[in-house]
This record gives structure tokens, sequence and C-alpha cells, in this order.
């Protein structure tokens, strides 16, 4: 008992000194808390580190689940394994610093490079591209990423690529204008009067895309175009229309350039996006092909395609002949709107009468002597006024009401 007596006090002045060390504890980890607040001090930060309870590591080990397996195909420490993404090996797109203007390197020296999607296909658009970038690296950066000849590249490729030109998160200093040249505009310049040449409306198309970049402020120095018909006369043609440029025309030049395979990319994808999305304008709308519509089977487009072959023979009609998405002025669309189609006979409109300035008639229009009638045997008999070739107004003078005025 009297041993119990003397334990006692003993005991409640232990519980006290752990009282007051814990309270101790407590200011302390509140003065640490301030500290960390107010300075953000790494002194007070590794102070909290050693108040926290440890945890026993052994337990922890044992409550974590087991780690399962890495499953084939999926990305481990950033390398891609998959076959889709080895193939394309193009980094992600950054998205755009908001407030500042990526096209600000404009105002720098820039080489433009120009190649074509479509020339060759009776199907689409023709479609032209060209790419900006500066001179200065501008294609050492595109080559980096992976542009090459769009005819090599995937189409999952060929997309990103173009968005990283064009998207809204584009990153690269390379921009892309397009061109698209439909097929009613091919086969009406080259069935006119005045045929225009495939290659004149090339060529056309390219020079305009050099003035739009020029006219957006583009400083473009140096050009690059890959060539259509003789590079020697389309290197003067681009030098006669751009005396202020360096130009040069060249053979496989989307192969040899980064700048002008980032123009076919660009033009290769808007052709391909154009070609899926087609509307046809016959039907006013889209049509199931179920329900009367044409097939979108088109296969590649180019006349030696079997699947090509098929849809136009499926698409022609004996009156109205193809869709708008055929290009007429191609032979094999020609051939079978003969074998397929119906024979059209046209009357020729004669001239209308003429009125004078009184609002009489003059009569009929005189008419022109053909020029076989000055290769005619002596003697021969005149041709009939009646079966004489009359000479016929334009239909741009008819359309608009202009008359001949000869008494002023």
């Amino acid at each position: 008992p009297r041993t119990h007596c003397h334990n006692q006090p003993r005991s409640l002045s232990l519980a006290r000194a752990s009282w007051a060390f814990v309270s101790i504890e407590r200011v302390a980890a509140r003065f640490a808390c301030c500290l960390s607040w107010l300075w953000g001090g790494a002194i007070a930060t590794q102070y909290l580190k050693r108040s926290e309870v440890m945890v026993d590591a052994s337990a922890a080990a044992a409550a974590a689940p087991p780690e399962a397996p890495a499953e084939q195909g999926a990305v481990v420490q950033g390398e891609a394994v998959t076959e889709a993404e080895e193939a394309v090996k193009v980094e992600e797109v950054k998205p755009a610093v908001k407030g500042v203007d990526r096209f600000a390197w404009r105002t720098e020296p820039c080489v433009m490079g120009i190649d074509e999607a479509g020339r060759g296909p009776v199907l689409g658009a023709m479609v032209y591209g060209g790419a900006v970038c500066p001179l200065d690296g501008g294609e050492e950066a595109l080559r980096r990423v992976g542009f090459m000849d769009s005819k090599v590249l995937k189409e999952a490729v060929r997309e990103r690529l173009y968005e990283r030109m064009c998207g809204d998160a584009a990153d690269l200093k390379c921009y892309a204008f397009v061109d698209e040249i439909s097929p009613e505009r091919l086969s009406a310049q080259m069935l006119s009067r005045a045929r225009v040449s495939l290659n004149k409306i090339s060529h056309e198309s390219a020079m305009g895309l050099v003035q739009r970049a020029l006219d957006e402020g583009y400083n473009v120095t140096e050009l690059i175009v890959d060539t259509v018909g003789d590079a020697g006369r389309y290197t003067d043609i681009l030098k006669a229309r751009f005396p202020g440029i360096k130009c040069k025309a060249e053979a496989k030049a989307d192969a040899k350039f980064p700048v002008v395979s980032a123009a076919s990319v660009a033009a290769k994808v808007r052709r391909d996006r154009g070609m899926r999305g087609w509307a046809f304008v016959e039907h006013g709308g889209e049509v199931a092909e179920e329900e009367g519509g044409f097939s979108r089977v088109f296969g590649s487009g180019y006349p030696s395609d079997p699947k090509t072959v098929k849809w136009l023979e499926g698409s022609v009609d004996r009156v109205f002949g193809f869709p708008s998405a055929v290009r007429f002025s191609w032979r094999n669309a020609r051939d079978l709107l003969k074998r397929e189609a119906a024979e059209v006979k046209f009357e020729e409109e004669d001239e209308e009468d003429e009125d004078d300035e009184d609002g009489g008639s003059q009569g009929p229009a005189k008419r022109q002597a053909t020029m076989a009638s000055f290769m005619a045997a002596p003697g021969a008999a005149a041709r009939p006024e009646s079966e004489s070739i009359a000479t016929k107004r334009h239909a741009f003078f008819k359309s608009r009401k202009l008359q001949r005025v000869s008494a002023f």
C-alpha cells in the first residue's frame, strides 16, 4: 500500500507530462502550417512530414492489389507498340496558344510549293494545293514531322498532317491553300468552242494560288511547282507572271521538296473529303441507293479501275447522261455516252429578224457564202441562196438582247 501511494503521484506526473508534450506538438504543427502558408518554406514542410503518422509498409503492400500484366498493344513508357501508331510516327498536335498570331512568320522570306491531286480520274474535282512555309528552316521542320509524297502516305497520316497545317490546333509554321476545280468546270472549258487544254487549266490554277498567297500577305520569294508538261516552258511561264519570285518547275517535286509534299497532302485530303461527301445535285439532296440514288462505290475514280467503270455504266442516263460528279470531257465517258445514251439532234436556230431604228423589219439576215462556193469549178451552177449557210450570232449577244446598229 505504501508503495502504491508513492507511485500514484508519479503516474499523475507522467500523464501531465505526456499531455503537455502532445500540446507542444500540436502548437508546433500549427506554427509549421503558418510558416508553410506564409513563406511556402521547405523547412516547415519537412517538419510536417516528420510529424505524420507512419504507415506500416508491409501492411500497405499486403493491402495493395496485385499488379496486372501489361496487355499486348498497350503503350509502355511512351513507346507506341501498336502497328497503326508505328506506321504514323507523327507528333501529337499541340494546342495553339491563345493571343499569339501563328501567322506572324508570313512577313519573313517564304518558299511556296504547289502540287495537284485528281488530274487523271474521270470522277470528282481536280484539286490544286499550295503550301507556304518560312524559307529559313521551314522545310526541315516539315521533313521532321513526316511530310512526303501524299501517294505513299496512309489516309490517317495525311489527315493528321493536314490538321497540323490548317486545323484549329495547328502548330506548324506552314499553311496550305487549295483550288477545287469541279467536274462541270473542267468539262465546260475542255468541250467549249474555244477549247482550253487541261495543262492550261492547271497552269492558271497554280498561278492563282500564288497570287492568293501574295494577296494575303505572305512574302513568297521562292516557288517550286510539280511540273505539268515541259518543265522548262512551265518555268518560263511562271517567271513571266511573277518576275520578283525565284520560280522552278520540276518533275516529281512532291517527292523531293517537303513544301511541295505539304501541298500534295493538302490537295489529296481535300479531294478525298470531297468525294466522300459528294452531294448529287441531280436528286436535290442525299437519296439512298435503294431509293433510286447513286451508288457511292466509286472505286478510285480512274478510268482503268473496274469499280469506276462499273459505276459509270450503272449511272448513265439515256437522256441526261452522267451526274455532275463525272467529267464529260474524258474519252471513256464520251465513248460510254455514244453507246448507252440516246442520240439527240438539235435544230439550228435561225437568226431573228432585226428591227431598224424606226421599228420596221429589215427582213431576213443577209446570207453569207461558204468558203467552198469560191472553189467551185468554172461554169458550175451557183448554189441557191436558200441552201447557203447563214451567219449565226453568238449566244452571248442573244441572251443580252444586243442588236447590230448600222445607222447613227
